[in-house]
């Protein structure tokens, strides 16, 4: 057994009408920590897919009764987030096009070397790693977002007087915006940086940084160095890199008061 090859336990199912094919690919497999279902044709192997949560599927092309296309079909409804490599006894270049059109992960023709098998099964659990961290990230960023819309969103803006409502509903309007520059009017404590925050945390950027800059605090000298930053001994007081507000907030808001 390979140093890189990978244990993480993954259900497998394998699909092939010749019984040595299973057998020798299951036996390959378990040895690697893997849990295997064995099926004799398409039709099994749509079984056990309807009752068991599988990974990976490996499928023979042309089996009675139901081939590897169908499987793959079924498999896509069946189990989304299933991988599945179609393997065929036949050197055939458009079934491999169409498999890949069709979405399979990978697709080999026999006879095959074990190594050839393992190093695509690998292949599929990296990018299935990926794509399920891509996943609990983005809910994270969801879930932020969410959090942050509660708490600093519309909500926070408390009345309903004409002003207050026409206030929302340009706030509303700016959201759908992807990229815009928005210009709030209003005096000292009227609640300025109340309708950037919600500009922000109620549109499609609000898992982004929100950055607030008192212009008033930054001194005229340092004001392209803070908006722009500068490297380390830029200049004599440049002790560390320095990102500017620009940079920091990058796929954010940045809210100039």
């Amino acid at each position: 057994m390979s140093g890189s090859d990978v244990r993480v336990g993954m259900d497998i199912l394998v699909a092939d009408d010749d019984p040595k094919v299973t057998s020798s690919v299951g036996k390959f497999l378990k040895a690697r920590g893997h849990r295997v279902h064995e099926a004799e044709d398409g039709v099994a192997a749509v079984e056990i897919l309807q009752r068991e949560a599988i990974d990976i599927v490996i499928t023979d092309l042309k089996m009675p009764g139901m081939d590897g296309f169908e499987v793959l079909r079924e498999a896509r409804r069946l189990s989304p987030d299933a991988e599945v490599i179609l393997i065929t006894g036949y050197d055939d270049a458009e079934s491999a096009f169409r498999a890949m059109r069709e979405g399979a992960f990978d697709f080999f023709s026999k006879p095959f070397k074990v190594e050839e098998l393992n190093a695509s099964v690998q292949r599929t659990v990296r990018f299935q790693t990926l794509q399920r961290d891509r996943k609990r990230s983005q809910e994270r960023l969801d879930r932020i977002g969410a959090e942050a819309r509660q708490r600093y969103g519309l909500s926070e803006i408390i009345g309903e007087s004409p002003g207050i409502r026409e206030v929302k509903e340009q706030i509303r309007k700016v959201c759908q915006a992807e990229v815009t520059t928005v210009l709030v009017c209003g005096e000292t404590g009227t609640g300025k940086d109340l309708v950037a925050r919600a500009i922000h945390y109620e549109s499609a950027r609000a898992s982004a940084p929100f950055v607030a800059v008192d212009c008033t605090s930054i001194p005229e000298s340092l004001i392209e160095s803070a908006f722009y930053g500068h490297e380390k001994g830029a200049f004599t007081d440049a002790q560390e890199t320095h990102k500017g507000y620009f940079e920091q907030a990058d796929g954010g808001t940045l809210f100039l008061d």
